[in-house]
C-alpha cells in the first residue's frame, strides 16, 4: 500500500505538469502604431519635401510603406522612415494625400491618419538665354511659380561662388543687367526664385566671353595681295582687322573687316626678299584681341602672270619665227615654287609651250634682277639674262631680256650694261621683251 501511494503522487504531478505546457502563447492582438510627423496635414510645400514616420509595436516592426495618391512610394524595413519626396515633376499648385502603413511580426497592419499636401514649385527649371555684351548680360528664363516673390540673378567665374548681380520682382522672365565683363573666360549664371526665407536655382547657363579669333592661316599670298583665314570665336565683336610688321614687333592695321568675317583678301604692294608677319585682331567696344601670329616671305615681283603682244614682242623673236608668221602672244607665268610656263602662240596659228625652273637675284644696279631659266621642255636648255619691273605703272610693266647660253657663244645682258646688252650689244634693243602684269 506505502508504495502505490507514492506511485500515484508521482502520477498526478506528472499529469499536472503535462496539463501546465500545453496551453499555447496567444498572438499579439494589438496592431502597430503609425503617425506621419512631417509634413503638417494641409501643409504647402516648394520643390522637394521630407515626410517622416514614426511606427511602434510591442512585437516591433518589420515594414513600413509611404503611400501617396494610394500608390507605394518608398518601402522601409527598417527606421528611420523618411522619404525625400521629388515633386519637381508634378503640376503646380496641385494637391496630394499622404498616409503610411506599418507592419508588425505577426502580420498585423494598420494605417496612420492621411493627410494633404499641396505643392508649389519654386525653382525656374532652366535658363533659356544668355547673351554678353562689353557692358551688360541679357537673360531670359520660365517662371514655375506662382509664389515667388522675386528672383535673384547670381554670377560665377568658378562655378563655384555665386555672387548676386541683379534682383527682379515676380512674374519676371527676362532681364538686362548692367555689369563690366572680362575677356577670354567664362561666366556662369543662375537665377533663384525666392519665397521669404526660401530660395530655389534654375540649371545653371554658362556663357563664353572669348573674343580672340584663333587658327590663323595663310591661303594666298602674291607680290600685291595676302588672302588670310580664322576661326571666329565670338558673338561680340565688332569688326576684324587684319594687321601687319616687317619685325614681328611693331603692327600696323591694313584691312578692317565686318563682324563674323572667317577669311579675307588685302591687296597690298609687298616688296621682295621681305619677311611679313601678319595676326588678325577681334574688336569689341573696348578692347581687341588677336590670333596667332603667321609669317612669310614675300614672293619675287616676277611671281605672277605676264602677257605679251604686238609691238611689245620682241623683234629678234619675230626674226627667228619669220617662218610662222612670226609671234601673235606670248603669256608667262612665274610661279613661288620657282617654275615657269611659257605659252607661245604664232601668227599662223600654231603654239609652242615651253617650261622649267628659274632663280633670280637683285643686282646691285637700280631695281634690276639677274634671271637663269633652265628649260625642260620642248628641250632642255639655259637662257640667262635680266628684268626690271616698273611698279608705278597700273598694271605693272617689265622689261625681259634673256638670250639661249647653253650649246652656243652668246654672252647674257648684264645689269651694268643695261637693257639691249645681249652679246655685249651686237643686237640693241632687238631682244628685249616688254610684258603686262595681268594676275
Amino acid at each position: 500500500m506505502k508504495y502505490f501511494n507514492v506511485f500515484v503522487i508521482l502520477m498526478l504531478m506528472v499529469l499536472g505538469c503535462n496539463k501546465e505546457n500545453s496551453n499555447p502563447i496567444e498572438p499579439n492582438s494589438t496592431t502597430p502604431f503609425v503617425k506621419i510627423i512631417a509634413p503638417e496635414n494641409n501643409a504647402n510645400v516648394i520643390d522637394a519635401v521630407s515626410i517622416d514616420v514614426t511606427a511602434t509595436d510591442d512585437k516591433g516592426i518589420v515594414k513600413v510603406e509611404i503611400l501617396i495618391d494610394n500608390l507605394v512610394a518608398k518601402t522601409f524595413a527598417v527606421a528611420p522612415f523618411r522619404y525625400l519626396w521629388d515633386i519637381s515633376t508634378l503640376t503646380d499648385s496641385t494637391t496630394h494625400a499622404i498616409y503610411a502603413k506599418a507592419y508588425d511580426g505577426d502580420d498585423n497592419v494598420s494605417s496612420s491618419s492621411v493627410i494633404t499636401v499641396t505643392i508649389y514649385m519654386l525653382a525656374p527649371p532652366n535658363i533659356k538665354s544668355v547673351n554678353l555684351t562689353d557692358n551688360l548680360v541679357s537673360l531670359s528664363w520660365n517662371d514655375n511659380s506662382k509664389i515667388e516673390t522675386s528672383f535673384v540673378v547670381e554670377m560665377s567665374t568658378d562655378s563655384i561662388n555665386y555672387s548676386p548681380i541683379g534682383e527682379f520682382p515676380s512674374n519676371t522672365t527676362s532681364a538686362i543687367i548692367n555689369y563690366v565683363f572680362g575677356f577670354d573666360c567664362n561666366y556662369f549664371f543662375r537665377v533663384g526664385a525666392k519665397n521669404g526665407k526660401s530660395i530655389k536655382y534654375s540649371i545653371v547657363a554658362v556663357a563664353n566671353r572669348k573674343l580672340a579669333p584663333s587658327n590663323l592661316k595663310i591661303v594666298d599670298f602674291t607680290y600685291q595681295l595676302i588672302s588670310l583665314s580664322w576661326n571666329d570665336n565670338s558673338k561680340i565683336e565688332t569688326s576684324f582687322v587684319v594687321e601687319m610688321s616687317t619685325d614681328s614687333i611693331n603692327y600696323s592695321p591694313i584691312g578692317e573687316f565686318p563682324s563674323n568675317t572667317v577669311q579675307a583678301v588685302v591687296n597690298y604692294s609687298f616688296i621682295f626678299g621681305q619677311k611679313y608677319f601678319f595676326r588678325v585682331g577681334a574688336k569689341s567696344v573696348v578692347t581687341i584681341k588677336y590670333t596667332n601670329i603667321v609669317s612669310i616671305d614675300s614672293p619675287e615681283h616676277i611671281v605672277g602672270i605676264w602677257i605679251s603682244a604686238g609691238a611689245n614682242i620682241a623683234p629678234l623673236l619675230n626674226v627667228i619665227f619669220a617662218g610662222s608668221g612670226g609671234i601673235d602672244t606670248i603669256w608667262a607665268t612665274f610661279n613661288t615654287n620657282k617654275s615657269y610656263l611659257m605659252k607661245q602662240k604664232n601668227v599662223d596659228g600654231t603654239v609652242i609651250n615651253y617650261s622649267g625652273t628659274y632663280t633670280s637675284n637683285k643686282s646691285s644696279v637700280g631695281s634690276i634682277y639677274t634671271i637663269t631659266a633652265n628649260q625642260s621642255t620642248p628641250a632642255v636648255s639655259v637662257s640667262e639674262g635680266i628684268y626690271e619691273i616698273d611698279r608705278t605703272q597700273v598694271p605693272q610693266f617689265m622689261r625681259y631680256e634673256v638670250v639661249l647660253t647653253s650649246g652656243t657663244q652668246n654672252t647674257p645682258p648684264t645689269p651694268t650694261l643695261g637693257f639691249g646688252s645681249t652679246n655685249g650689244g651686237a643686237f640693241g634693243m632687238m631682244n628685249v621683251q616688254k610684258y603686262v602684269r595681268v594676275q
